[in-house]
């Protein structure tokens, strides 16, 4: 029987500002450190991410938002280094 897990430790800090009863900002910082254990070896990687966004309240329950998120992942196995900015 083959063992895989993932050991993960995450640290997030979020700050939400609202500017007036219809606009509000969103920011972010994250640090995950992942140890992937399994049959195929073991895996190290480390992310750092910061996001920003701006949400727009039309209603009480009607909103739109918008966001922009930079992550930076490396690894010890080089395949799953990446750094990519993600918009939404």
């Amino acid at each position: 029987i083959a063992e895989d897990f993932i050991d993960a430790d995450i640290v997030s800090l979020r700050w939400r500002h609202k500017l007036n009863s219809r606009l509000g900002l969103d920011s972010q910082l994250s640090y995950e450190r992942a140890n992937f254990e399994g049959s195929s070896g073991s895996r190290l990687d480390e992310a750092e991410s910061a996001a920003v966004g701006v949400e727009f309240h039309f209603t009480r329950w009607l909103m739109m938002d918008t966001r922009v998120e930079y992550r930076d992942r490396q690894s010890n196995i080089g395949q799953y280094d990446y750094q990519r900015a993600l918009f939404h």
